[in-house]
């Protein structure tokens, strides 16, 4: 099976649109390529009926444990790739991501690209009856977690990135978004095209950007549902 990748992220804290910014920075833990993650979210969605199945990325809240350290985690991330390599799981990547602010929810997300829900269904199956006591028993003092704090997105690439980076160092940004009083699905869509000629004013400008964008469609019920989600990367 292929190797599993992992990178540490800094993420953005999930909050609605606002005046707020957040930035995030991503430290290499081991090689990845924006190719490779733009696999996940290369289906797009139509109005026709969806027969093929949907890769889902999944984000699995993590607390840090009392011996937690990013040279521990690197570590664990060896081990996890072990186990996933040994199982029949179906992923395409996965990624850890670390707020830059304290979250009392979660220390740090593990964010997994599944080929599809059910592929997401039967790893988590495998995982439980077979690896999960041995990941729990090596990482008991490192980290916790549990498959409530599990949310799943179908992805769907907007925007692909306009040149490919050869860094491990960048910046992401999740966006939970409602409309204003009425504002309508049309002038959503009015707004993205303008969104879209803005960038590409901006690249015919100043050249190629390695920034790219994606819708994530929820797979579960939100507590305050958005309008749309978007991960800006």
């Amino acid at each position: 099976m292929m190797r599993i990748l992992i990178l540490s992220v800094s993420l953005w804290l999930f909050t609605a649109c606002s005046d707020q910014q957040g930035s995030t920075e991503i430290n290499s833990v081991a090689e990845s390529t924006e190719e490779q993650m733009g696999t996940v979210v290369e289906s797009e969605l139509t109005a026709d009926v969806i027969t093929e199945p949907q890769p889902i990325i999944e984000y699995i809240w993590h607390k840090a444990g009392p011996q937690f350290s990013e040279e521990a985690l690197a570590e664990a991330a060896n081990t996890w790739n072990a186990l996933i390599n040994e199982g029949p799981y179906e992923i395409r990547f996965a990624n850890i991501l670390t707020p830059h602010t304290d979250n009392d929810d979660y220390d740090f997300v593990w964010a997994i690209a599944w080929e599809s829900m059910e592929a997401r269904h039967a790893g988590w199956k495998y995982w439980k009856d077979n690896q999960e006591t041995e990941w729990r028993a090596a990482t008991s003092e490192l980290l916790s977690y549990s498959e409530e704090g599990a949310y799943s997105f179908l992805p769907t690439i907007q925007r692909p990135p306009g040149v490919e980076s050869d860094s491990s160092d960048f910046e992401i940004q999740f966006q939970f978004c409602s409309y204003g009083d009425e504002v309508t699905a049309d002038q959503y869509a009015a707004f993205q095209e303008e969104y879209e000629v803005w960038l590409d004013d901006y690249q015919a400008a100043n050249g190629p950007q390695g920034y790219w964008y994606v819708a994530l469609e929820p797979q579960f019920e939100m507590e305050e549902p958005s309008d749309f989600v978007w991960l800006h990367i």
